[in-house]
């Protein structure tokens, strides 16, 4: 979810009557699952790029979130499977939620690190669908972390697509309480496939730019860049990178993503630098890290991307 440890998602949540749905859950947002009503209160509203996704937030008997998401043009790798970006978001999405659910959305979490292992892209046209749960709760608020698994996979396919294991700090918020009302979602963002939709663009020397919009806030009370969307750029980065040096060879597939989440991702352009670590013809290891405003040396967020053959 967010793009940083600093990135506190906002849960100001003041929960009365009914722990799960709090003194009001009974007014305008009845219709609306738990799960989301916990999210719109903590984030005084929507969350702008899962809206653009379309993703719809469920509650899921036995875990923490679950998460869907249509499967269409706007998520197209370009090769008519879901891009890895657009399945990376989705587990961010789905991981960060699980543990503010977990803790019945009455602290904020950070993310600190995001490991995804992926395993056979979904085709086109199916819905996704995400679940997560807490595997392992530690400290106190503001002293201690949450670990979450988290797995996303086609609605009619019996195995999963991805996996991701997350580490969440957590952190307290003071109480408030925001007006019931209902949210509705934005439309959902079209284009012709998930490369178009980030518009990401090409610069020097292997880099990527992330252009800034506000649909790529995760966290309008800050606001800072969605956390899956920097890590889709960062694997954009590495993806492209790789497929230029080992033009004419055998192409390998991402397999394994690992995520470092050091700074705020803030409303201005982010610029994604890849380093090579191996290239082989088996395996490839690629760094990624994602900078803004130039500066290099302190970079927002570092992915370690692993590529093999098959």
């Amino acid at each position: 979810m967010g793009a940083s440890p600093i990135v506190f998602l906002q849960l100001l949540v003041r929960l009365d009557a009914d722990p799960r749905l709090g003194k009001q859950g009974g007014c305008a947002m009845q219709h609306m699952s738990w799960t989301e009503i916990g999210v719109v209160r903590a984030m005084h509203g929507r969350i702008a790029h899962d809206d653009e996704l379309g993703m719809r937030y469920e509650d899921v008997p036995g875990r923490d979130c679950g998460i869907t998401m249509p499967a269409g043009a706007s998520v197209d790798g370009g090769d008519g499977c879901v891009a890895e970006g657009a399945l990376a978001t989705l587990l961010d999405t789905v991981s960060g939620i699980g543990a503010m659910a977990h803790m019945d959305f009455k602290e904020s979490v950070a993310t600190l690190d995001l490991r995804i292992d992926y395993f056979a892209r979904p085709p086109l046209g199916v819905p996704l669908r995400a679940v997560s749960g807490v595997t392992h709760k530690a400290g106190a608020p503001g002293a201690g972390s949450l670990l979450v698994a988290a797995e996303a996979y086609g609605t009619d396919a019996p195995l999963a697509a991805a996996r991701a294991t997350g580490r969440f700090i957590r952190r307290p918020m003071p109480e408030t309480e925001i007006e019931a009302g209902n949210y509705p979602s934005a439309p959902l963002r079209q284009a012709r496939d998930y490369a178009a939709l980030m518009a990401f663009r090409e610069s020097v020397a292997g880099r990527i730019v992330l252009p800034f919009r506000p649909g790529l806030v995760g966290n309008s009370s800050l606001p800072s860049l969605h956390g899956g969307a920097v890590a889709a750029h960062l694997q954009e980065c590495g993806n492209r990178y790789l497929a230029a040096q080992t033009e004419g060879a055998a192409p390998l597939k991402l397999v394994t993503a690992h995520f470092s989440f050091l700074r705020f991702g803030r409303s201005v352009d982010v610029v994604a630098r890849p380093v090579p670590v191996r290239l082989g013809r088996g395996t490839a290891t690629v760094e990624v890290d994602a900078f803004q405003d130039g500066s290099e040396d302190r970079p927002i967020a570092r992915g370690l991307l692993t590529f093999a053959a098959g």
